[in-house]
């Protein structure tokens, strides 16, 4: 018999401090963003992304809106299937699917829907989904956000309904799944 000691081996700890879960959402980093879940860090949970702090204009944001502002869409479908709230907005600017509608990520947009965003959330000051992409010229992303019953009538705070909305009738969430479906004439994205 052996009388050598096992050695007691201790499973790592991972280190969780300000910034990482960020880093982990920002570069699109899946095995990060596991870890930290599965070790419970909070998927909604507000991150200071301010490059100035002590500046009084602090901006928090969650791991989801950090993917989808880093075009990490691997990251976001990953976070939105582990539960993340597709309603919580960043603290300075709107929500996710704001976000993706005013940057023309249609495969996002077509997720956050699925994952109940809310369509006629308004920021500050008062613009919606709809603004940001009707207002961009994104005819895609207006005509999914119409069919999965955006507002047409919806006033920012100016008093402006989305610019150059096509008034398509509102349809049900029921009526997603044909939305969903990748559109032929979608414009290639830079």
């Amino acid at each position: 018999m052996s009388t050598k000691k096992k050695k007691r081996t201790t499973p790592k700890k991972i280190l969780i401090k300000e910034g990482t879960m960020y880093d982990a959402a920002r570069l699109g980093d899946r095995s990060a963003i596991g870890k930290f879940l599965d070790h419970g860090v909070n998927i909604n949970g507000m991150i200071d992304i301010t490059s100035k702090k002590g500046t009084g204009q602090e901006t928090m944001a969650t791991p989801l809106y950090i993917s989808l502002a880093n075009d990490q869409e691997a990251a976001a479908r990953l976070l939105l299937s582990r539960g993340a709230d597709p309603n919580i907005p960043d603290s300075a600017l709107g929500t996710p699917l704001m976000l993706a509608a005013g940057k023309g990520q249609l495969s996002l947009l077509r997720r956050l829907i699925e994952a109940k965003a809310n369509v006629n959330a308004q920021d500050s000051d008062g613009w919606t989904a709809l603004h940001l992409a009707a207002g961009g010229g994104d005819a895609d992303c207006s005509e999914i956000l119409l069919r999965a019953g955006a507002d047409t009538t919806i006033k920012n705070k100016d008093g402006e309904t989305a610019p150059g909305a096509p008034p398509l009738p509102a349809l049900p969430r029921s009526a997603l799944p044909a939305v969903a479906q990748p559109l032929s004439h979608a414009p290639t994205r830079r």
